[in-house]
């Protein structure tokens, strides 16, 4: 139930410019009917090139890397994830240059579990500076969207939504 990312170096202050992820951390959020679960990864990589006024950036975390705190709820997760035949969370971004400013929308292509869906319209928040960017936003993910079943909890299930925010820094 995890996913991944998104990412937006929005530095795309020239129309020819590549970026490279420096590190960042990709969060799920889960939520049972009397609980809620974070898991985390820091294990992010990407890159992105900026040309002719359109920017694309690709990222990716390994789905074993998304930790709960839980030990047990994790080996859950990467069984109902697939994560052993498709360990890579994938997300390939696109924006105009256009686009960049402090709030930026953009098309997200997120391959997760085997299955690959197009997310229209991602908001990221950018703080750009001179040499770095540091984005933030949230991709609104559905389980079922994936074809990932719903891990439950004394017979009931997980919501199907488990947003999953970033926060990336670009140089």
């Amino acid at each position: 139930f995890t996913l991944f990312i998104l990412c937006h170096p929005c530095l795309a202050k020239t129309s020819e410019r590549a970026w490279v992820l420096k590190n960042g951390n990709v969060t799920y959020t889960v939520n049972y009917p009397l609980k809620k679960v974070k898991g985390r990864a820091d294990n992010v990589r990407g890159k992105g090139q900026c040309e002719n006024k359109i920017c694309d950036f690709l990222i990716a975390v390994p789905v074993k890397d998304f930790l709960s705190g839980d030990g047990n709820r994790d080996h859950h997760m990467l069984e109902v994830t697939k994560a052993a035949m498709f360990p890579m969370v994938v997300v390939k971004v696109r924006f105009s240059e256009a686009s960049v400013g402090r709030t930026i929308e953009s098309t997200a292509v997120i391959s997760f579990a085997g299955k690959t869906r197009t997310f229209q319209k991602i908001i990221v928040q950018a703080n750009i500076g001179d040499s770095i960017a540091i984005t933030r936003g949230t991709v609104p993910l559905v389980l079922s969207e994936f074809d990932i079943k719903r891990p439950s909890l004394l017979g009931i299930s997980i919501d199907d939504s488990v947003p999953v925010e970033f926060e990336l820094v670009w140089k």
